[in-house]
């Protein structure tokens, strides 16, 4: 005589097939889903993060126009890199008023190398440069410039470059500026310096 099968052996039965089978695969998939994108995301920049910076993505010559020490204050600027872009030289050229009196207005340059962190398009940097510190006129005897001069010295700054795929070039630095003939004569100082330019780099 069979034996009689309640609603709770079914009930416990029917559970019972349900977590091994399709609730068990509904789960996997779940998982699956969930994590699939993740992980795809994360090998993708693990590739990307260890491929090399190659000659060709390497920068190989910026033209730049901006303002501040390394552009002559209100200039120009070319660059040329070597080491695969990591390490450039630069020359500035431009014109610096004289805010105080404009008969000291008058051409400045500036020359350096920088120092560039890995990267195709953000890179920090590191200058060294020579350029204009500030503009004075010595003397004047009424309207005519009995003397004037523009004082240079040697200077260190950070900053950050960005150079995107079409070559459109952005540059940005500050750092400090070791004047020895400013405003103050009797001895050394220490002046800001600053640039922002705006230009294309070719590849």
């Amino acid at each position: 005589m069979p034996t009689p099968v309640g609603l709770k052996d079914v009930g416990l039965s029917l559970a019972h097939s349900l977590w091994e089978g399709d609730v068990v695969r509904l789960v996997e998939r779940t998982l699956l889903a969930r994590c699939r994108v993740p992980v795809a995301m994360a090998v993708t920049l693990l590739l990307v993060s260890t491929v090399p910076v190659t000659a060709q993505d390497a920068p190989r010559v910026s033209v730049l126009a901006g303002i501040g020490n390394a552009f002559g204050w209100i200039g120009g600027q070319v660059e040329a890199y070597v080491a695969q872009g990591r390490v450039s030289g630069f020359a500035g050229l431009g014109f610096m008023p004289n805010v105080l009196n404009h008969e000291g207005d008058g051409i400045a340059g500036a020359v350096g190398i920088r120092g560039f962190t890995p990267g195709n398009r953000h890179r920090g940097l590191l200058e060294i440069s020579l350029s204009a510190l500030s503009n004075t006129v010595s003397s004047t005897f009424g309207s005519d410039v009995v003397e004037k001069s523009r004082s240079y010295g040697p200077g260190v700054a950070i900053g950050y470059q960005f150079i995107a795929n079409t070559g459109f070039t952005i540059l940005v630095s500050g750092g400090v500026g070791l004047d020895d003939e400013g405003l103050d004569p009797e001895g050394s100082r220490l002046q800001p310096t600053a640039g922002i330019g705006i230009g294309y780099s070719v590849r």
